[in-house]
């Protein structure tokens, strides 16, 4: 009887202690179907970012979302997610309630010793070496995505309002320092020239948005597009769309050889972003280099898949790892 006393005592000690092998910052690798079968590689998670920053009593996921989470053993459950685990060689491998894949996911360590490219470098910037940015750095970003942090940022820049439908991408970079402060900050895409002179008398507020928790000055970027309605399209926009509702009804049957020849086409048109919007360029060129590698022209996906390597690595990384060793 003492016995089973003393086991109903130390159960939730037992519990989070068996968990404490998990606490810490992971990076998914790759998933996979349940039975171990590889996703198809027009998957949107065949390659992609997510993080799990897991503590006692929160789960924070992909950086921006901080959740409420209980460990148990092999289990991790918050409000609207509920995770199995185990642990596999050097993975945590989760499976999602009423879900049939499996994600592997590294800590941050093995996963910069399993991709080296993936280590921060120093870079120059205005007489100075920083770090630059990369999403494995020890930044936290939740504030980015809290609403009451972004609508205090925009009331402190006094045009805000006035140029806030432009539907123009305001592009900046500056140094986060290793105590936080905003220094240096260089405009590389401009909203109009008040609204520059504006964000740059009010920027030292950016640091509300980050926490830098590198202890070094990080050379980051603040990209953000004002205005999100569409302008009365001209000819060359409306002909642009036709292709891609064609391309993108090709893509969707399956029919690669046939959507390879359109996405090419609305790829090499040199004013693609100035006809659409990044999320929609960056949405053809996935879909340029799933059709051809479906239709098995791995030269030009390779070199495409290099191109993109640079600003989006994490969407292009198990594709790099299986189609371009």
């Amino acid at each position: 009887m003492k016995n089973i006393l003393l086991l109903i005592i130390l159960f939730p000690t037992l519990i989070f202690a068996q968990g404490d092998n998990i606490k810490g910052k992971w990076i998914l690798d790759y998933v996979t179907y349940e039975n171990g079968d590889p996703l198809e590689i027009e998957h949107p998670l065949f390659s992609t970012f997510k993080s799990l920053d897991i503590s006692d009593k929160h789960v924070i996921i992909d950086g921006i979302s901080k959740n409420k989470a209980q460990t148990y053993v092999g289990r991790i459950v918050m409000r609207h997610i509920k995770y199995k685990y185990h642990i596999d060689n050097k993975y945590l491998v989760l499976k999602e309630d009423d879900d049939d894949k499996l994600y592997y996911f590294l800590r941050i360590l093995d996963f910069k010793k399993k991709y080296p490219e993936t280590k921060s470098e120093y870079v120059e910037y205005e007489n100075r070496s920083v770090l630059k940015y990369n999403r494995l750095l020890n930044i936290d970003f939740l504030n980015s995505f809290n609403p009451d942090s972004i609508a205090k940022l925009k009331s402190k820049i006094k045009s805000y309002q006035k140029y806030s439908y432009t539907n123009k991408l305001f592009k900046t970079k500056f140094i986060l320092t290793a105590d936080n402060k905003i220094e240096n900050i260089k405009i590389e895409k401009s909203i109009a020239p008040k609204f520059d002179e504006d964000f740059i008398k009010e920027a030292h507020n950016l640091s509300m948005l980050f926490k830098n928790n590198t202890g070094n000055d990080v050379l980051m970027e603040y990209n953000v597009y004002l205005g999100r309605y569409w302008p009365k399209q001209n000819d060359v926009q409306i002909e642009f769309f036709k292709n891609k509702v064609i391309a993108d009804y090709y893509y969707t049957n399956k029919q690669f050889n046939l959507s390879k020849e359109i996405y090419t086409i609305l790829y090499n048109s040199k004013d693609i972003l100035h006809v659409t919007d990044k999320d929609v360029a960056t949405e053809i060129y996935k879909k340029l280099y799933i059709s051809l590698l479906h239709t098995n022209n791995l030269l030009e996906a390779c070199i495409l898949l290099n191109d993109i390597k640079e600003t989006n690595y994490f969407d292009v990384k198990n594709y790099l790892k299986e189609y371009c060793p």
